[in-house]
């Protein structure tokens, strides 16, 4: 009956020197100590596996190494690492040969994400051990706990891709001994950026010119400085729209769009074209020639001046 249960990575050798080292005369009779506690055994190992009408070492071994068919029975995965293996059996070997027949004690991990004091909900938080991690979710106050962890080495950690937010510490490390632990606080803030470039003309920066910028929440100008740099602080994660104006002047690109992403974003650069004088107003000059009260036809009459010209009446 054992043997259908045994993971292939036990051979009978090996438990067969487990056994010889548990029932030693130099150590606790692991046997007796079932015997003494028989309550407690059959409530914590709950079954005869092997069928011979007795709850023994031999049940649990074979308890600890069959197929974990309910998720829900704690007996098996004994260390609480998701998987049912040789660290199970030695765990409660140790606590058999201690004279502990009690399922491994558990405890919880608790802490907050803030931000200037102010708990921040829903941020994605991880929990993680050996070989193994946990997701959950920050409640409406800041507050993240996971229950029913073993001793052990612990980091805690925010997801940051997801948000606009750093976080300090980037991660926290947890050592359970014996007691729940509350994770000092975890400061998040808010990640900001810098977009910043330059227009030139012939090469040479210009000033004065107005450079707008739109965005998500985003609707402001700047000024081109002597040197024809512009820079704007305190932008997040997004798509903004960059473009410059100044009277008298045409700009390559007319108008252009950046993205922020993780980091400041210096944007290339904007050339700055003359648009050239503009054309002179013109006016018009009329008049009649007369002889004394008749006007004259067929007369040529010259302007001369800035603009020379003539016409006939």
């Amino acid at each position: 009956m054992l043997d259908r249960h045994i993971k292939p990575f036990l051979t009978v050798p090996v438990l067969l020197i487990m056994f010889l080292y548990l029932f030693a005369p130099g150590n606790i009779n692991a046997e007796t100590l079932l015997q003494e506690n028989g309550d407690t055994a059959e409530e914590i190992y709950k079954e005869d596996i092997n069928k011979n009408g007795n709850v023994n070492i031999v049940d649990v071994v074979a308890l600890l190494l069959r197929g974990k068919a309910d998720p829900e029975d704690p007996v098996a995965d004994y260390t609480d690492d998701g998987e049912c293996d040789i660290l199970d059996v030695t765990a409660i070997m140790q606590n058999i040969m201690g004279g502990n027949l009690s399922p491994l004690e558990k405890f919880m991990v608790t802490g907050r994400v803030v931000q200037n004091g102010q708990g921040l909900a829903e941020l994605a938080v991880r929990i993680g051990g050996d070989g193994f991690h946990i997701g959950l979710r920050t409640d409406s106050l800041g507050v993240f706990q996971v229950t029913d962890l073993p001793d052990g080495k612990y980091q805690v950690w925010c997801i940051k891709s997801a948000y606009n937010y750093t976080f300090s510490p980037e991660y926290s490390q947890v050592i359970i001994n014996g007691d729940s632990v509350i994770v000092p606080d975890i400061k998040a803030t808010l990640a900001v950026y810098t977009l910043s470039g330059s227009i030139l003309e012939n090469g040479v920066g210009l000033a004065d010119v107005t450079v707008s910028v739109q965005g998500i929440g985003v609707d402001t100008s700047v000024v081109t400085d002597s040197n024809g740099n512009y820079s704007l602080e305190g932008l997040l994660d997004a798509n903004y729209s960059i473009t410059p104006q100044m009277e008298n002047y045409t700009f390559d690109p007319v108008s252009f769009t950046v993205r922020i992403w993780g980091e400041s974003v210096v944007a290339s650069d904007i050339e700055a074209i003359p648009a050239g004088p503009s054309p002179p107003e013109l006016h018009t000059i009329s008049g009649i020639v007369f002889c004394a009260v008749q006007p004259l036809s067929n007369v040529e009459v010259i302007l001369m001046g800035d603009r020379n010209g003539s016409t006939i009446t």
